[in-house]
């Protein structure tokens, strides 16, 4: 009995232990003049991993898997115009446990059932909870502002069927994520200063200061559903056909009609060559970090308080208090979705002499109802008075914003068998990519014109260029080389005063769109050299064991 057991589980278990010394410059403008400064962020990573499997019967096997991780960062969110003082450590541990039965019901029929359960938790200390001074462009001091400690937890279940009669495969199945998060968050409970210039700031002429004050602690759930549909179709020994059909519902946001159609096909044209191609829909979910910053900032649990022109360095020295500065808000549009996108690609595999093989691919994507952020009751142009005098910033989360991308891709890989095993491949891409937003809570430099918000998004890069070479040389000894090229990123340009008076340093001059700046090329290069060592192994004694009377 105890022989068959062993045959029928496999454990297998892991253990890694990683620590990095990250570096970085910190590059400032200080009124005595420039710092230039070297630091050292040290970080630690510990995981370990359990998994296996047990053959409950021939036709039914329970597989179970356990991670578990342990992190801690030091000295972090130091560089560029972060002085040292702005540092600030994290320690966390996340956690996953999953277990899948998977039953062989019929020749046909297959069911997979699968339970995981999963916790993050992670502390975020500052150094010091000093009063943050942001010099823009300039330099960063004071506390980081970023004291908070999250514990969140979700529960998945999934449930799905598959069946195939030969030329038709059927999958179907559901999803359910149950999620809960704990939140304990003092960011900005210090407050923060912004200054437009260094001669601002050096004759104490601040532009905003911003504070948090209220209840740190916050509980908050959110349940998720998907549920979809797919039919794999083999029309011709030559063509295959996938239809499928996916449906997405989720607490949190009254959006039902959700229904994403997709479908893809793959012909072989002729021995060589392949055209692969598909298209559909992908809805997106209200992410959780959005639930709660709308309930944080509701008005009842925390309240941000923002000051133009306050006195320096006391903001209240004049008498403004949280009954006398209008508290900013943060609430959800009425019409309020979830975003999703309209993605289309179609590819060209052709298999040349020699292992080469080519590929020539177009894919395009379109974002619908993404999520962006805007202040409802910005000072009206012209005016400067806000269409509700008695209240402040309203930042209303909207599922308005839109993108657009475009890209041709020229792929070759080479694959040459022999005792070197050369591995040649490079890919070379022409991309457009372009949207009207940053984020969820990114605000627009006009909040009434949201037109001059579109323009290339933070990532496009009109070309890219990857190329790398695997061989084996003398004496076994494994060189990988790869080189990475590619285009300037945008920027956005602003002028760094509120000249529109919405307590926002975004401002960007006259005429000038988001992300009309030019940032620089990237060329990275690697070179690696990797060497195995094999032990001679000990001769194995037989080991006789007497057989149980």
């Amino acid at each position: 009995m105890y022989k068959r057991i062993l045959l029928l589980v496999t454990v297998f278990g892991a253990i890694r232990d990683s620590e990095n010394g990250n570096t970085d410059t910190v590059r400032a403008i200080l009124p005595q003049g420039l710092l230039t400064q070297a630091v050292v962020m040290p970080s630690l990573s510990r995981s370990g991993n359990l998994r296996g499997q047990w053959a409950l019967t021939s036709n039914n096997t329970l597989t179970f898997n356990a991670d578990y991780q342990h992190i801690n960062n030091r000295n972090q969110g130091i560089g560029g115009f972060n002085l040292p003082e702005r540092a600030w450590s994290r320690k966390g541990q996340n956690t996953e446990y999953q277990v899948r039965d998977t039953a062989i019901l019929t020749d046909r029929l297959v069911h997979e059932i699968r339970f995981s359960h999963r916790r993050d938790y992670a502390h975020t200390l500052p150094d010091t909870s000093a009063t943050s001074i942001n010099v823009l462009d300039t330099f960063y001091s004071g506390g980081a502002q970023n004291d908070s400690i999250n514990d969140n937890r979700t529960l998945e279940v999934w449930d799905m069927w598959m069946y195939s009669t030969g030329a038709w495969n059927f999958k179907s199945g559901v999803q359910i994520l149950r999620r809960l998060n704990h939140n304990v968050n003092y960011n900005n409970f210090g407050g923060t200063y912004t200054f437009s210039t260094l001669a601002d700031y050096m004759a104490g002429r601040p532009v905003t200061f911003s504070i948090n004050e209220g209840n740190p602690f916050l509980v908050d759930s959110q349940i998720e559903l998907g549920t979809f549909f797919q039919s794999d179709w083999k029309v011709t020994n030559t063509l295959d056909v996938t239809i499928g059909l996916r449906y997405e519902a989720q607490g949190n946001i009254r959006d039902d009609n959700n229904i994403d159609p997709r479908i893809g096909f793959a012909y072989q044209t002729s021995q060589r060559t392949v055209i692969r191609g598909g298209g559909g829909v992908f809805h997106a979910r209200l992410p959780q970090n959005n639930v709660d910053q709308l309930l944080r900032f509701d008005g009842t649990h925390q309240r941000q308080i923002v000051i133009q022109f306050p006195s320096f360095p006391d903001p209240f020295v004049d008498g403004s208090s949280a009954t006398s500065t209008p508290i900013s808000l943060r609430e959800r549009s009425p019409n309020l979705v979830t975003p999703y996108t309209m993605n289309v690609s179609v590819s060209l595999e052709q298999s040349l002499r020699h292992g080469i093989g080519l590929t020539l691919s177009w894919d395009a994507i379109r974002g619908v109802h993404l999520y962006r952020s805007r202040d409802i009751n910005a000072p009206l142009p012209g005016s400067f008075e806000r269409p509700i005098s008695s209240e402040g910033n309203l930042y209303q989360l909207e599922s308005t914003g839109t993108s657009r991308s475009n890209n041709f891709t020229v792929g070759f890989k080479e694959t040459l068998r022999s005792k070197r095993n050369l591995n040649l491949f490079a890919n070379y891409t022409l991309g457009w990519n372009y949207n009207d937003t940053d984020g969820s809570f990114a605000l627009p430099a006009n909040n009434y014109d949201l037109r001059s918000e579109w323009g290339r998004a933070p990532s496009d890069q009109r070309h890219r260029f990857v190329a790398g070479v695997n061989v084996r040389s003398f004496w076994n000894v494994n060189v990988n080389t790869n080189i990475q090229a590619s285009s300037n990123r945008p920027y956005n340009i602003t002028t760094g005063f509120d000249d529109n008076h919405d307590t926002n340093t975004n401002d960007r001059p006259a005429g000038a769109r988001r992300n009309t700046g030019i940032g620089p090329d990237l060329f990275n290069a690697n070179v690696s050299l990797q060497k195995t060592v094999r032990l001679r192994p000990k001769s194995r004694r037989r080991i006789l064991r007497r057989r149980p009377r």
